[in-house]
């Protein structure tokens, strides 16, 4: 049986059995330090107990509380105790990732001192972050809940640490939303105390109109005409021009009292409508409503969660065995082909354990090399295999050692800052606020765009002056295309899996990194600006040209029923005039006098302008509606214009970073040695082969 191992036939498991029976005391050894030492490093005294703390949470669906409370009627409600979905649940985790909730957290137990950091390390915040992340953790469930899990050396900590995370959640969102409410709330004050101060010129207007004696335009024409009819069939003529005198008033002021009132109840509706909407952001501005549902609050865990100590020990003593097979496996390899050489014996009387206590790699790989060297063409099949291997490392081992540290000395020196500049990364996380989506993409995917449109790209290369910093010579041809390599390896913009967008900027500058983001932010504001105040702007003018066209109809109207009034004794209120001197004419009234002077004039003019009174009146009635849907929209346009909106909620604010982002030195420094090692081997493996041919020719 042992025979048939040895000669490498196929290991079935008797061989198996057999093979670990042999080495059963030098594995039994292995194991047993292995599970010493495992449980003796998995202790208290090596590996800190932590503590598990939970919260779930739902968020809700929506945040704006005069949305949900202070709708109209016919307007679509949402519930204030609806749930939110998976949109809103996007957002909760990227808001619980933030800056702002981990320094206030930070800050308030003191984690720099907990976690047992030191200020004055150079790279102290970089380990506080990395210590923060490892042990409070955020996650979406199954459920679409958000779970909080936070483990602390503490229990009591862990506890609060994970229901202050979810309280924090409450605060900042709702600073971050009443800072946009706020300016919301001032835009719309304007706009209300602005409409208050126009609506009370006009009724002072009005008040003065009312003091000449224009107190309600058709119901004094009515009274009037009426009047100069009973006072025409009397022949009073003092009364005749006393009233005339009246009329005369009336038809001066009359198209102005009426412009006015009518221009006075349109802005008292849109006074209304601007009142509703002042009160909306009165509220979003000073209240505040839970941002979340809490479904499981945290509380001091009585037993550890990490560390899983028999899982360390069972992961331990397998781990130590299986390797210990290995190992044993190819020592008996290495047995098998020490017998097979000729010419050379090892004795195999010591046992496996003395040949593990007393093995010396270096003196049994030269006894099994055969001297003088023997041609056997097959043997460079095994060349790669890991004994074959192992020996041609050995034999070369001095040459490999030196190039291999002749490379750890090169990628070290070239590796450092002389040669390749350090570079820190500052990011930012932002959600677009104040948007619409232009076709079919998402507001973030708008704001994506944007951020990398070309024109954000040239505003932020201007500002910062990066042709000068990026080392780009403006007379070299191709240094457009030079610096548009540099931006795109050194911004970096993209979206998150929360439907955030993401910005990190690398550069030698860790200062520079943090305004370069900002930065962003300020052209990425200007630049919606620009875009929305364009289209406001086309709208305004386009209201602002049709309420010109018709203030200037209104006037030629007014002026010409002036005329009507004062040349032909002609008012607005036809029909009740009209009505009077029929009256007259067929002896209705009275002792009116048909072929008096003033019944003839006045029948005369209505004869030749009734029909243009009549049509001027209705065309003035026409315009004043006209006018006034055409202001409110103008009024809307314009407060869209002077509104000042940012475009951005920044989650995550740009930090200065401590801890420069590249090169990563080590990785540098292992990829060389191990590239090298590698093809070093290959080099070797090459030249044997070929001296071992020339041999056997």
């Amino acid at each position: 049986m042992r025979e048939e191992f040895e000669e490498g036939e196929d290991l079935n498991a008797l061989n198996l059995i057999y093979f670990l029976y042999r080495w059963r005391f030098p594995l039994f050894l292995v194991l047993g330090v292995s599970l010493v030492a495992s449980v003796v490093f998995s202790s208290p005294w090596f590996i800190l107990p932590k503590y598990k703390s939970v919260v779930i949470m739902y968020p809700v669906s929506t945040s704006g509380i005069s949305k949900v409370l202070l709708n109209e009627i016919n307007s679509p409600q949402q519930d204030v105790l609806e749930f939110g979905a998976e949109e809103q649940t996007e957002q909760m985790i990227q808001i619980l990732n933030s800056n702002l909730i981990r320094d206030k957290v930070i800050n308030k137990y003191d984690l720099l001192t907990h976690y047992g950091l030191k200020k004055t390390d150079r790279l102290a915040f970089t380990r506080l972050y990395d210590e923060y992340n490892s042990n409070i953790e955020f996650r979406r469930t199954e459920n679409m809940a958000i779970k909080i899990t936070v483990y602390d050396t503490d229990p009591q900590i862990a506890a609060n640490i994970a229901n202050d995370i979810s309280m924090l959640y409450d605060s900042t969102k709702s600073v971050m939303q009443r800072e946009r409410a706020q300016q919301a709330f001032k835009i719309v004050e304007t706009e209300y105390i602005k409409l208050q101060s126009e609506i009370k010129a006009m009724e002072d207007s009005l008040t003065q109109l009312r003091k000449l004696g224009v107190y309600d335009y058709e119901t004094q024409s009515e009274m009037m005409n009426q009047q100069l009819a009973i006072e025409i069939a009397k022949g009073n003529k003092t009364g005749i021009k006393a009233l005339e005198d009246k009329l005369n008033i009336l038809a001066l002021y009359g198209g102005a009292y009426v412009s006015l009132r009518n221009q006075l109840e349109h802005e008292k509706k849109q006074l209304s409508f601007i009142k509703a909407r002042f009160d909306q952001a009165l509220v979003d501005a000073t209240q505040t409503l839970p941002q979340k549902f809490v479904v499981n609050t945290a509380y001091p865990a009585e037993e550890k969660s990490y560390p899983i100590r028999w899982l360390i020990v069972l992961m331990s003593v397998f781990s130590s065995f299986i390797l210990a097979v290995i190992v044993a496996a190819v020592l008996e390899k290495m047995d098998t082909v020490e017998k097979k050489k000729p010419g050379r014996q090892i004795s195999t009387s010591r046992s496996p354990v003395s040949r593990i206590l007393n093995f010396d790699p270096v003196k049994e790989i030269y006894n099994i090399i055969p001297e003088p060297v023997t041609v056997n063409l097959e043997s460079m099949e095994n060349y790669f295999r890991s004994v074959s291997i192992l020996k041609l490392v050995m034999r070369w081992k001095l040459h490999l050692a030196l190039i291999l540290v002749f490379t750890f000395v090169l990628s070290i020196v070239f590796s450092g800052k002389h040669f390749i500049a350090p570079r820190f990364k500052s990011f930012a996380i932002a959600y677009p606020s104040n948007v619409a989506p232009y076709s079919d993409e998402s507001e973030t995917e708008q704001m994506l765009q944007l951020m990398q449109s070309g024109s954000i790209r040239d505003s932020v290369v201007k500002r910062f002056n990066l042709i000068a910093h990026y080392g780009i010579d403006t007379l070299d041809p191709l240094w457009r295309s030079t610096l548009s390599y540099e931006y795109g390896e050194n911004i970096k913009i993209n979206k998150t899996p929360f439907e955030a967008v993401m910005i990190e900027v690398f550069d030698t500058d860790p200062v520079l990194a943090r305004d370069i983001i900002n930065g962003i932010f300020d052209a990425y504001n200007l630049k919606v600006r620009a875009l929305h105040n364009e289209k406001f702007s086309e709208v305004v003018a386009m209201y602002k040209r049709h309420l010109d066209r018709k203030y200037a109809d209104i006037d030629s109207l007014e002026r010409r029923l002036m005329t009507l009034g004062v040349s032909y004794g002609l008012v607005p209120g036809f029909d009740e005039q009209s009505r009077e001197i029929m009256r007259a004419v067929l002896r209705t009234g009275g002792n009116a006098n048909p072929s008096s002077p003033e019944v003839v004039r006045i029948r005369k003019s209505m004869e030749e302008k009734g029909g243009e009174l009549v049509y001027l009146v209705s065309r003035l009635k026409a315009d004043a509606v006209v006018v006034s849907d055409y202001q409110k929209e103008y009024d809307i346009a314009l407060m869209n214009l002077d509104r000042g909106f940012t475009y951005v909620n920044v989650v995550t604010s740009p930090d200065i970073p401590d801890k420069k982002a590249t090169p990563v030195r080590w990785l540098i420094v292992v990829g060389s040695l191990f590239s090298v090692l590698l093809l070093s081997v290959l080099a070797i493996g090459v030249l044997e082969n070929t001296s071992l041919r020339n041999v056997s020719k």
